[in-house]
């Protein structure tokens, strides 16, 4: 299901609380950034699912556009396909492009998983340049020893900045 919010929010994570409401809490859910585009293997994400995953954080690596701002971007480290560490707007090697950098698109097993993150980050107002990001929500659940799986997307594409769009619009018209 899809949401029409009209309130002006600091981000992702305070927008997604705007709509907790009404939102079916066991069901497991997908967000994502609305400034990007990408392709995934679906037979390689059901076979995540099949794991059982607590949740999955979606990245990519060697994006052309990276190292314009490196610390525009949160980046996870991973050992044997499992998320370790989440730095949001920080780089975690000096070769941020070789690095899993995140895409903006999240799973969680369920909705209330990922209410409780937020909820906790707020609470305790864990924020980053002063505001709140679902990447920085899930160390909550690192800290709880749940399983987040790292999942590499074959293609990404961001409109971050506006010349990003404008040359996605260009090639597109194109191809």
């Amino acid at each position: 299901n899809y949401f029409l919010i009209k309130k002006k929010t600091k981000g992702m994570a305070e927008t997604i609380l705007l709509a907790k409401n009404n939102l079916p809490m066991d069901k497991p859910t997908i967000v994502s950034s609305c400034d990007i585009s990408f392709i995934i293997n679906y037979k390689k994400f059901y076979k995540l699912l099949k794991k059982k995953p607590d949740g999955i954080i979606f990245t990519w690596r060697n994006y052309p556009f990276a190292d314009e701002s490196p610390n525009s971007h949160a980046y996870v480290k991973v050992k044997n396909g499992i998320v370790t560490s989440i730095s949001e707007k920080k780089t975690i090697s000096k070769h941020p492009n070789n690095d899993f950098a995140v895409t903006g698109i999240f799973y969680f097993k369920n909705i209330r998983l990922l209410i409780d993150c937020i909820e906790h980050m707020m609470k305790n107002k864990i924020t980053v340049n002063n505001e709140y990001y679902v990447a920085t929500s899930m160390d909550k659940m690192l800290q709880e020893k749940l399983k987040i799986y790292n999942f590499e997307v074959t293609q990404f594409i961001s409109w971050s900045l506006p010349e990003h769009l404008k040359t996605y619009n260009y090639w597109s018209k194109i191809f």
